[in-house]
């Protein structure tokens, strides 16, 4: 009776067990069909894709002691093509087979690795979460779909802790708000520009109008003075008046160009401590769009320790940007693995501090490096050739000196020297 009882027990047991074990499953089906309808009927774009292969590369990097994940795969830029490789796109619902306008699922599958290929930009984020064990990464890429458009998206993932092989990634089509920004920045441009015209225009018939008075007596006392000696008997003293009047009026004139000059020279700027990572991280941020739009790499090198520079915060970035926007704007010509521009500071010899703006362009014409300073001279077509003689001004004023050569291994440097602040000291005389 004893060993009755015990089996019925474990049948017992084992007959509970079976339906725990079939509710278990069933709501595991559940949960899968919900997530299903959820993932199918999503209204925003989405995409699961294994990346545990990726992330292994990636763990045995960070394991062998590599903790410049940046400049590792900068000096080996094989890794991340090797480990794409391993990449593998799972799933993707409704609305992304729409945005690439392929047929089916099946279809935008069989091509998913032809229209999002490895993106060293994109990817980064995703690579940098691994190294560092975030749970979420984000970024921006062009798509390019089947029909030939090229689509801005912004996506995001989230990444459950040490696990990569079914990530879900988001997309947002943003083609709306990518082209209100571009509306908006040629507004922009073209403000500036009928602002800058205005105020020259101002600025010209104001010397116009100063000038025209000495002109007018140059020409007047120099036809008189023709006349005096023209005549049969040269009466010499009158012809040598008006001559001296000629030399006061253009000393008239002289005296409004330089009073012209000291208006719209800049005073004495007022400086401070100026923390150099702070200023130039601020600047890249103001030039990334346009880095960004021209496909150019924006590199920053700052040597360790430096102290504060003295100077004009708003001055001094806008010295950066114009020379990081030129540098921008002189790489484009070139193919987009070799847009590059680097902004550095260093401390030079002499114990100044040295920043210093360097491109992957043409470089400068050998003949055009003497007058690049010059007011008014661009190379740019439609340039107005005020802004890198408005650079020259500001370091000036801050007791440098601004200069610009080609670098041996191709391209423009543009360099300039400013004081250390030292404790203690206020605004520049």
């Amino acid at each position: 009776m004893a060993l009755l009882a015990g089996l019925l027990a474990c049948w017992g047991a084992w007959a509970w067990l079976r339906r725990l074990l079939h509710r278990v499953h069933a709501a595991e089906a559940r949960a899968e069909q919900l997530y299903r309808t959820h993932f199918d009927d999503a209204p925003i774009a989405m995409l699961q894709e294994d990346w545990s292969g990726v992330k292994a590369l990636v763990d045995q990097l960070v394991a062998s002691g590599v903790e410049d994940l940046e400049g590792y795969l900068k000096d080996h830029p094989d890794f991340f093509f090797e480990a794409r490789k391993t990449h593998v796109f799972l799933d993707a619902n409704r609305a992304t087979v729409a945005l690439f306008g392929a047929k089916d699922k099946a279809d935008f599958l069989a091509r998913a690795p032809t229209l999002l290929p490895g993106s060293p930009e994109s990817n980064i984020h995703v690579i940098r979460a691994f190294a560092k064990g975030h749970g979420f990464a984000q970024g921006e890429r062009i798509l390019h779909t089947m029909d030939g458009r090229k689509v801005p998206i912004l996506w995001q993932v989230n990444i459950p802790a040490g696990r990569a092989d079914r990530l879900v990634f988001l997309a947002t089509n943003v083609t709306s708000l990518k082209e209100a920004e571009e509306a908006l920045m040629t507004a922009q441009a073209e403000l500036a520009h009928a602002a800058r015209v205005a105020v020259l225009g101002e600025l010209a018939a104001s010397i116009t109008h100063e000038v025209n008075q000495p002109l007018g007596a140059i020409q007047l006392f120099a036809d008189t003075a023709l006349r005096w000696i023209d005549r049969p008997e040269p009466n010499l003293t009158r012809a040598r008046a008006s001559i001296g009047r000629i030399a006061r009026s253009a000393e008239q004139a002289s005296n409004v160009i330089r009073k012209m000059h000291q208006f719209v020279r800049k005073t004495p700027p007022e400086t401070t401590a100026l923390d150099v990572r702070e200023v130039l991280s601020d600047t890249l941020l103001l030039v990334e769009r346009a880095a960004a739009k021209h496909q150019v790499t924006l590199d920053l090198v700052i040597a360790p320790d430096l102290p504060p520079a003295r100077g004009d915060r708003v001055q001094l970035q806008q010295v950066l940007v114009n020379l990081t926007m030129n540098a921008i704007h002189s790489v484009a010509v070139q193919p987009a693995s070799e847009r590059e521009v680097r902004l550095r500071a260093e401390l030079d010899p002499e114990g100044r501090l040295r920043f210093s703006c360097e491109d992957t362009g043409p470089g400068v014409a050998p003949h055009h490096l003497p007058k690049i300073f010059e007011p008014f001279f661009s190379t740019r077509t439609g340039g107005l050739g005020l802004g890198l003689a408005i650079c020259r001004s500001i370091v000036e004023a801050h007791g440098g000196a601004l200069r610009a050569e080609n670098r041996s291994a191709g391209g423009a440097r543009f360099q300039f020297e400013l004081p250390v602040h030292e404790s203690g000291s206020g605004a520049a005389p």
